[in-house]
């Protein structure tokens, strides 16, 4: 016999993404890896400065 409480049909079905949700999740995760982007992009942009003015001043 099985019990009720084991039984995983018993489980209520996820609630369904409407369109504007994903449409959300997507922008969202759109922006987030943009941002990642800019942010590599600074940290790449201040080490070639960095290295612009250490060459400048001979120190490499």
């Amino acid at each position: 016999m099985i019990h009720p409480e084991l039984n995983m049909d018993t489980q209520p079905p996820e609630p369904k993404k409407t369109f504007a949700e994903k449409l959300c999740t997507a922008i969202a995760i759109i922006i987030s890896i943009a941002l990642a982007a800019l942010v590599v992009k600074l940290v790449i942009a201040c080490i070639a400065l960095i290295w612009s003015l250490m060459l400048e001043q001979h120190l490499i």
